[in-house]
């Protein structure tokens, strides 16, 4: 299968495109900057906003699936550039939407949207599918309209379009604007003698539900394959944990015990943050996550730590 990946240099599209290779697959690479190093799989680089340039790349592609991935993924950015986020993430995923139901609307599209969606609050059960959504912050507005008009594209188009909900994910080479890398990093310095033993933190009372970004790449790839059109699903570990936890089981795998200084910049109010149901995805389509939150900690140490060795 010829499959088109949106944000194909990001952290999980990186994954996505190594984990299409191993299985057979034809990657095309579609991301707003050249790929980082040399591939042999096609590149096209390209704006999700800009419609003439989405109609050349798919009309030359000629994909039969499409993993959506490209879009802004950190989350308080949405506070900070409201208009920007709305525009890449809604108005670009309306445009590639668009774009392949004029171009070529039997190309397979898998959404990928974000457990945002469903608002930060504690309800009683693990969100469904179908339950009730309070999206609070920005991105989440966004991702939600996104995820809804997907949904729509399906069921009035009759588009072969899909949504997936991954929760929280993590894994070696994410930025380390996000917590785990921001923690394994510094980690990394302090272990190199590159920084005094000290460490800014957050707040580390939130909890958060992780899943290893090649267990939610491998989900990707099974909903391509299986998913039904019209269908959301979320993806989740399913198996909460404080951040705390994360600090302390990477400090374990360091072999580091800084001085740990919470930063005002960095901290976020406690909140409670909803489990996702993952039923679906577990009947219809056999996934289920199989990496532990301990090895995703310690594949994330190793490659920070390579990482500052050679900077």
């Amino acid at each position: 299968m010829r499959v088109l990946v949106t944000g194909a240099n990001g952290f999980v599209g990186r994954h996505m495109v190594q984990l299409l290779q191993e299985h057979g697959h034809t990657p095309i690479l579609f991301d707003l900057n050249p790929p980082p190093k040399p591939t042999s799989a096609p590149a096209y680089t390209g704006d999700l906003c800009d419609t003439p340039c989405l109609e050349r790349i798919i009309a030359e592609s000629k994909p039969d699936g499409c993993i959506h991935l490209g879009g802004i993924a950190f989350v308080p950015l949405g506070w900070q550039k409201p208009q920007l986020v709305y525009q890449v993430n809604l108005i670009g995923t309306v445009n590639l939407l668009e774009t392949f139901r004029k171009v070529r609307p039997e190309t397979r599209v898998i959404m990928v949207s974000s457990g945002e969606i469903y608002g930060r609050y504690q309800a009683e059960l693990p969100m469904r599918e179908n339950d009730l959504m309070l999206p609070a912050n920005p991105y989440a507005i966004a991702k939600q309209a996104a995820d809804r008009h997907a949904l729509i594209c399906a069921e009035h188009y009759k588009q072969p379009v899909l949504c997936a909900r991954p929760d929280n994910h993590t894994g070696p080479g994410q930025s380390d604007l996000f917590v785990t890398a921001s923690f394994a990093r510094q980690l990394a310095e302090i272990s190199l003698n590159k920084k005094p033993p000290r460490m800014l933190v957050g707040n580390l009372d939130n909890m958060r539900n992780f899943t290893d970004v090649r267990d939610v790449t491998r989900a990707y790839l099974m909903l391509l394959e299986k998913g039904v059109p019209g269908q959301a699903y979320n993806i989740a570990s399913g198996s909460p944990q404080h951040i705390r936890f994360v600090l302390d089981a990477l400090c374990e795998i360091a072999g580091v015990h800084p001085e740990i200084e919470v930063d005002p910049a960095r901290y976020r109010p406690t909140d409670c943050l909803p489990t996702l149901d993952t039923a679906r995805i577990r009947r219809e389509i056999g996934w289920f996550p199989k990496i532990p939150i301990e090895t995703t900690l310690h594949d994330i140490y190793e490659h920070l730590l390579q990482t500052c060795r050679n900077e």
